[in-house]
């Protein structure tokens, strides 16, 4: 490290001078990961911490100073769910559409669903999505669209979330959110039905 980190120091001097601090940043405080975690360059750390409500500077500045990110399980952002490009964008005669998030701070899904008949049966015949926000919900939700087809809707509210992380699970507590978007998501789209099905667990084990 071959600069003096304060409270004053700015972001972009940080990541300059330390090659894995917005990985270790993110990791350990959810900063900048994401639309809904970005900062600035121009910002210092202080201003950083002040916006994201992290009491202690000092312990960011310890941490950047000595410690490291976990290695590869959960190292950046990425966590190799699906391939992104797995049923994206909009489904024209869909019969259900779910959209969850905020326009405004960058983190937004919607699901679209199209049913069919199977054995007196009504199941998800198809799902797609699109997504804006970190590449782990994508990620996730590229899996859900997967999982989903040939359930009813009982049965994808039933879905638990550590299904829809699969082997690369359990999530750090910095992704929970990711995988709340897909849920959030999937049950918008249900809504009509939601009285009638069972609520899986929110928790990520």
């Amino acid at each position: 490290m071959n600069i003096e980190i304060t409270p004053q120091t700015a972001m972009q001097e940080i990541l300059e001078a330390i090659p894995y601090a917005s990985d270790l940043l993110f990791e350990r405080y959810h900063l900048g990961g994401c639309a809904t975690c970005s900062y600035q360059p121009e910002e210092t750390l202080e201003e950083v911490c002040r916006r994201f409500e992290i009491p202690d500077v000092a312990e960011v500045i310890h941490t950047l100073r000595h410690e490291r990110p976990t290695p590869p399980r959960f190292t950046g952002t990425k966590i190799p769910l699906a391939a992104p490009s797995v049923n994206t964008g909009p489904m024209d005669d869909a019969d259900a559409v779910g959209m969850v998030g905020n326009a405004e701070c960058g983190e937004m899904m919607t699901l679209w669903l199209k049913f069919r008949q199977e054995a007196g049966r009504r199941v998800i015949d198809r799902a797609t999505f699109e997504s804006f926000g970190c590449e782990t919900a994508i990620g996730m939700a590229a899996r859900a669209t997967e999982l989903l087809r040939g359930r009813t809707v009982e049965e994808a509210l039933a879905l638990p979330p550590s299904d829809l992380v699969g082997a690369e699970g359990p999530l750090p507590p910095i992704k929970i959110h990711c995988a709340q978007l897909v849920e959030g998501a999937l049950r918008a789209a249900l809504q009509p039905d939601k009285e009638t099905a069972p609520r899986p667990a929110s928790t990520i084990a």
